[in-house]
């Protein structure tokens, strides 16, 4: 388990046929119990509001599905996702907000950290613009450190600001 919130479940899920000689892939996914019209209408939202705003710093939603399920009794939904290798809040703790950090860092190593930061700050505020200049704009309604997801492995470190959310 990725994270829980209060509408759905976020799991990491691996690839279980990767092609000849690849290692597997590793996603996430997005449960959702749509034990309502209003939840039937949250995940339609939700996967159309993903095809609405085509950009590098806004997670992408690789594919969806829902179905009856007689076990939940009711509709399940499933949302696949790149998987991101952690989050704005980890980062914060690991670094700006760590007592040792400052210590341990030297200046040349500080400044360095400081520009990567506001690279990926800006690239957070790049997606922001995409959502609140969009017509009508988008609203996420839960932003929050935890819910901005970065792809620290990828991008050398850096972290990519893309996010889901998790409830």
């Amino acid at each position: 388990v990725l994270g829980e919130g209060a509408f759905s479940t976020v799991f990491t899920a691996i690839d279980s046929r990767p092609k000849r000689d690849e290692i597997p892939k590793k996603y996430a996914v997005k449960k959702m119990f749509l034990q309502s019209d209003e939840f039937n209408r949250a995940y339609t939202e939700e996967v159309a509001s993903f095809s609405r705003f085509p950009h590098p710093n806004i997670m992408t939603l690789i594919d969806s599905q829902s179905s009856y399920q007689h076990q939940a009794k009711c509709r399940v939904a499933y949302m696949l996702f790149p998987l991101m290798h952690g989050s704005l809040r980890d980062q914060l703790n690991e670094t700006v907000l760590k007592p040792e950090y400052h210590n341990n860092c030297n200046s040349d190593q500080r400044k360095y950290n400081f520009r990567q930061t506001l690279k990926q700050y800006l690239s957070i505020l790049y997606a922001f613009n995409v959502l609140h200049t969009h017509d009508p704009p988008y609203v996420h309604q839960d932003i929050k450190p935890e819910n901005i997801l970065i792809d620290i492995i990828s991008n050398e470190g850096h972290g990519n600001g893309r996010g889901y959310n998790d409830n």
